[in-house]
Formats: C-alpha cells, structure tokens, sequence
C-alpha cells in the first residue's frame, strides 16, 4: 500500500526529501534509497581526459544504494563506494568501454563539462530481467540531498 506522508518543504526540491523524511519520521523504516536519472533521462556528456561518450543511462543515488541492493563488484567496497561526494560506480562494461583492461578505480569522469567524479567501484553488469535498467550502461553518482 502506498504511504502518503506530506514532506515540510512542497517546492522544488520536495521530490528529494520523501526518502530521508520517512526514515526519520516513520518507525520502523529502517533504511532508504533515491536514485533518479541524469536531467530526468536526458544523455550526459562524460569525459576522460580526450575521450568523450554521450550516455543514457546515469543515475544519482542514495549511498545507501550499494548496501540495500546486493550488488556484486570486481573493484571497490560496496560498503562504501558511494559514501563521498564526488564519487562514482560503473558497470564492468563501461569500464572496459572507458578503459580497456585498465583498473579504474580513482581515475576521474567528467559529467557534463562541470562535476568531477572519481570512481570508487566497478560493479559486474546486471543480469537482464524483464524489468531491470538497462544491463550494462548505468552509473551511480552519490546523490547530495
């Protein structure tokens, strides 16, 4: 059943704070997660040094995402990949699209010309389910919210 609980701040910013609000309001909400697509789906434009891609499937979330899901990784802690600012996962495939057989753990994206993002975790790609995001293109960026 859905829970409608009225959030203290209705402007712009009150599709960010149903999460945080329900675990400090609500008993027995033990944890939470948001993520939500780059510019509501619009392509970002992500650089590594003279390299550019356009891609579809970026996500800002919650650092608790990595802990709540079980999200098997082939670099990084799970734990605590997206706990700074600044931080990014990528699948496996991105890895190998960006960086070829290199570890990429710390090297840094550039998303759309203005945010540095340094990456903390390679996760291996998502089995395909009827349902499921896109297998092998999406990254999460720490949502600071």
């Amino acid at each position: 059943m859905p829970i409608s609980v009225k959030a203290p701040n209705d402007g712009p910013d009150a599709r960010i704070l149903p999460g945080p609000f329900y675990k400090k309001e609500i008993s027995g909400v033990e944890e939470q997660v948001r993520w939500l697509r780059h510019n509501f789906g619009q392509s970002a434009n992500v650089s590594y040094g003279d390299k550019k891609f356009f891609e579809k499937n970026l996500y800002w979330a919650d650092s608790s995402f990595t802990t709540l899901f079980d999200i098997p990784f082939v670099y990084g802690n799970p734990h605590d990949a997206l706990n700074k600012p600044g931080a990014i996962i990528i699948s496996e495939s991105i890895a190998q699209k960006y960086f070829g057989k290199d570890n990429p753990l710390g090297k840094v994206l550039r998303i759309d010309n203005r945010t540095d993002c340094a990456i903390t975790g390679v996760y291996k790609d998502f089995l395909p389910t009827p349902h499921s995001m896109p297998t092998s293109s999406v990254r999460f960026i720490p949502w600071s919210g």
